[in-house]
């Protein structure tokens, strides 16, 4: 798998840490409830160790056995690859959740203070493993098998019902407090992601180059983008030329930057910040 680099697993395994960190830190000792998979393995462990009168921390564990049937069934969806660098990273996740301390009371003054910095870590977490390619399984898994078979649905539609019916559950067996400060936490979290991960956010990008062919080849094949050639001709000079135009990701961008450096150091190249796509396009938030 072309993603599964040195460079790309340490952004995973920081991403992770770093993610991990908020939630025992900030997000449980304040009695909130993050997203997604992580959100319901607090709830199930919450219920089974009211149940049972367990003592002992069983989110992790339950976390780890939520994601093991979507790791079998997603095997022929996604192949063994992708499922493998999930698996990896889920792993890892349940043993820094197990072992990283959780303090016995609040580390700051209040709960919305917890709430803000709790949300931001996690969101900031949570894109470097994005950054990486990785995805940290749970909902993030679910949304993409489900979109691979049924094309309407998104990966963030999944997240939004998933989490909805967190929340409110959260919200109905304790308190509509500890909704609303869930809420707040993961309405940071969402704009951490939306900050600064790059995977996610879309650029239109012009290249004029009296080496058009090399850029098409690398949009298409090195970036598996599409791209479009316009006949244009100069304003000063009057000579006609070629714009190639596609629609990247800021971090495609990056690459393809890069790589002009190589091409055609000469080359004229521009972009249009905050993209909007309609129809046919790849968003890939993972590996």
């Amino acid at each position: 798998m072309k993603h599964l680099t040195p460079k790309n697993l340490m952004l995973c395994l920081m991403g992770s840490l770093i993610y991990c960190i908020a939630f025992n830190t900030f997000i449980v000792p304040a009695h909130m409830y993050s997203s997604g998979f992580v959100g319901i393995s607090q709830l199930v462990a919450g219920g089974l160790a009211s149940v049972f009168h367990i003592r002992i921390n069983l989110q992790p564990i339950v976390y780890f056995c939520l994601d093991v049937p979507l790791f079998l069934i997603g095997l022929k969806i996604l192949g063994k690859a992708s499922i493998a660098f999930t698996f990896l990273i889920v792993l890892v996740e349940t043993l820094f959740m197990n072992f990283i301390p959780i303090p016995d009371h609040m580390v700051l003054d209040n709960v919305f203070a917890m709430a803000v910095v709790g949300g931001c870590l996690e969101g900031i977490g949570t894109s470097i493993t994005f950054r990486g390619f990785g995805s940290s399984g749970g909902t993030d898994l679910l949304g993409m098998m489900l979109t691979e078979k049924y094309r309407k649905l998104s990966v963030g539609r999944v997240n939004l019902a998933v989490n909805a019916c967190v929340y409110l559950f959260a919200g109905l067996r304790y308190s509509l407090q500890t909704a609303v400060y869930s809420l707040v936490a993961e309405a940071f979290a969402s704009i951490m992601i939306d900050r600064y991960h790059k995977q996610n956010n879309l650029v239109t990008v012009n290249i004029i180059s009296e080496h058009n062919e090399a850029f098409i080849q690398f949009i298409n094949v090195k970036l598996d983008r599409g791209a479009t050639v316009i006949d244009a001709k100069g304003a000063w000079s009057g000579k006609p030329c070629k714009v190639v135009v596609a629609v990247l990701s800021e971090y495609e961008l990056g690459l393809l930057e890069k790589e002009a450096e190589t091409i055609d150091p000469a080359a004229f190249i521009f972009s249009n910040p905050r993209t909007s796509v309609f129809g046919e396009f790849e968003k890939r938030l993972s590996a």
